[in-house]
C-alpha cells in the first residue's frame, strides 16, 4: 500500500537559464564563488510538474527557508533565513551573504527565489536538508550536529507561529496570510525536505528538491444534512455543530523518523471547530476541481441552496504513530432528527486496527446516512496531501448499549450487566421496561428472543 509520496513543491536550484557567477540577476544576491541559487514553484509551475491537487497557496507559502548542509569532509554547517526585516537583495548580500535571502518573483505569483553563499562542502558529497517557515526568532545556534538535526529538533505548536505566541503551546497548526510578514495573525506551515548531491566548487549548484509539510489536514463533509434543515425543523437529517480534535500531538520532529514517529509528548484534545460552513455539490469540471470540494453556500441562503456541510482547510494536526495507547481520532457533535448526538471517529484499517496519522497525508471524512435513516455512519479515505487516488480505511463505531431503569410487571429470572441480557418468566399481558442508551446511536434496536416451552 502506498503510503508515502513526497510531491508537494519543487524546489529547482539555478534556473533553466544559467546564471554567471558574480553576476546580478533581477531578485537575486550578487556574489562571487561557491553559491546556491534556488528557483521555488508553487501554483500552476508545480501542478505542471505532477502535482494533481491544487492545494490552496496558502497552504503552500514559503515565508522564510533555511539550509542545513553535511559532508562527512567538512561537516555541519547551517544557513538560517535571513532576518524579516532585510528586504534589499544587495543589503542581504553585503550583511547577511550566508543567510538564506527569498524573494517571491511577482507579488502572488508563488514563485520564488532563494540566495545563500555556502561556506564550505564544495567538491564533496553532500546531504542537504531544506527546513521552511520556522519562526522568526527560531534559535538555529541549537542545531550543532547533523545528528542533532536528524534525531533531537522537534517544532511545538507554537513554533508554527509568525511570530511564536508565548504561552500558546497548544494552538492548532493553521495556514492564514495575515496582512504581511510581521503580523501576529500570520501562520505558515513547516515543511521539510532532503537530497544528496554532490556540491561544485565555484559554480552555482542546481538539483531539484521535493518538500513535505509536519502537518496533516483533515477534512470533513457531511452527507446526512438534508436540504432545509434547522435545528427546530431537522427533516430527518443531521446537523453538524462541532468538531474536535482528540488526542492529537502538538509537536514533531522537523526530520521524519523511522516509521513516521512522533515525539513522546503529551497528546491534547483541545483543538476544535464549531463554525461549520454550508455547501453543495460542485458544479466545476474534474479537471477544475479534481478532489470535488463543494461550492460554499453563504449562510443567508444555506436553507433554500444548500444541500451539505463541509469542513476543509481547517483542521490540521502534527503526525501521531502512537495507535496503541493515544490514538488521534475525532469527536463530531450535532442534532441528527431532533436529538443531540456525539460520536467519535478512530481512524482504523480495514481489519478494524488503528493506524497513525502520517505528515503531508490527507484525509477526508465522509458523514452519510445509513441504510434506513435511523442513524449517521463514516467514510474515511486516506491519502498524500497531493493525491487524488484515496485510500479506503473502514471505521468501527459500535459501542455497546447502556440499560438501566429496569422495571415492569414481571419476575425476574436472570440479570446479567456484563451480557445486558434480561430472561423473565413469561405471564400473559407480561411488561418489561427498561432504558438503552448509547452515546454513538441516537436509537438503539431491541430483539425479544422467544424461547420455545413443552
Amino acid at each position: 500500500m502506498k503510503q508515502y509520496l513526497f510531491i508537494l513543491l519543487s524546489f529547482l536550484l539555478a534556473s533553466c537559464a544559467e546564471q554567471e557567477i558574480g553576476r546580478e540577476e533581477p531578485g537575486g544576491i550578487p556574489g562571487e564563488g561557491f553559491r546556491l541559487s534556488v528557483r521555488l514553484g508553487n501554483g500552476i509551475a508545480t501542478r505542471a510538474l505532477g502535482d494533481p491537487f491544487d492545494s490552496a497557496g496558502d497552504e503552500k507559502r514559503i515565508d522564510r527557508l533555511a539550509f542545513f548542509v553535511h559532508t562527512d569532509e567538512d561537516g555541519f554547517q547551517v544557513y538560517p533565513p535571513v532576518p524579516d526585516d532585510v528586504t534589499d537583495a544587495t543589503a542581504a548580500a553585503t550583511d547577511h551573504p550566508h543567510n538564506v535571502y527569498l524573494t517571491e518573483t511577482a507579488p502572488g505569483s508563488g514563485q520564488y527565489t532563494a540566495d545563500v553563499t555556502l561556506t564550505a562542502g564544495g567538491g564533496y558529497m553532500a546531504d542537504i536538508v531544506a527546513v521552511a517557515n520556522l519562526p522568526k526568532d527560531y534559535d538555529y545556534n541549537q542545531i550543532v550536529t547533523w545528528d542533532g538535526l536528524q534525531d533531537s529538533v522537534v517544532v511545538w505548536a507554537t513554533a508554527n507561529l509568525l511570530p511564536a505566541t508565548a504561552g500558546t503551546a497548544t494552538e492548532m497548526p493553521s495556514c492564514t496570510p495575515g496582512a504581511n510578514l510581521a503580523d501576529a495573525a500570520r501562520r505558515a506551515f513547516a515543511m521539510y525536505g532532503y537530497t544528496r548531491e554532490e556540491l561544485v566548487k565555484e559554480e552555482t549548484n542546481a538539483f531539484t528538491l521535493a518538500l513535505e509539510r509536519l502537518v496533516a489536514r483533515i477534512d470533513i463533509t457531511n452527507e446526512a444534512y438534508e436540504p432545509g434543515m434547522t435545528a427546530a425543523d431537522p427533516k430527518g437529517g443531521f446537523l453538524l455543530t462541532s468538531v474536535r480534535v482528540l488526542q492529537a500531538r502538538p509537536a514533531s520532529y522537523i526530520t521524519p523518523q523511522p516509521g513516521y514517529a512522533s515525539p513522546d509528548v503529551a497528546t491534547i484534545s483541545d483543538w476544535q471547530v464549531t463554525d461549520i460552513p454550508y455547501g453543495k455539490a460542485t458544479a466545476s469540471d474534474a479537471t477544475v476541481n479534481p478532489t470535488r470540494e463543494p461550492d460554499a453556500v453563504d449562510v443567508a441562503a444555506a436553507e433554500t441552496d444548500a444541500t451539505l456541510q463541509y469542513l476543509w482547510r481547517t483542521l490540521y494536526t502534527y503526525e501521531n504513530s502512537d495507535t496503541e495507547h493515544a490514538p488521534t481520532a475525532l469527536e463530531i457533535k450535532g442534532n441528527f432528527r431532533g436529538t443531540e448526538v456525539t460520536r467519535r471517529i478512530d481512524f482504523i484499517d480495514a481489519d478494524k486496527q488503528p493506524v497513525p496519522l502520517v505528515r503531508n497525508h490527507r484525509y477526508l471524512v465522509r458523514i452519510l446516512p445509513a441504510p434506513g435513516q435511523t442513524d449517521i455512519t463514516f467514510d474515511i479515505k486516506v491519502a498524500e496531501w497531493d493525491a487524488v487516488d484515496t485510500i479506503q480505511v473502514k471505521p468501527d463505531q459500535t459501542e455497546v448499549p447502556e440499560i438501566a431503569n429496569i422495571g415492569g410487571n414481571v419476575t425476574p429470572n436472570l440479570i446479567s450487566e456484563v451480557a445486558k441480557t434480561y430472561d423473565v418468566y413469561y405471564t400473559q399481558d407480561g411488561e418489561l421496561t427498561f432504558e438503552a442508551t448509547c452515546s454513538f446511536a441516537p436509537r438503539c434496536p431491541c430483539e425479544i428472543l422467544r424461547q420455545p416451552y413443552g
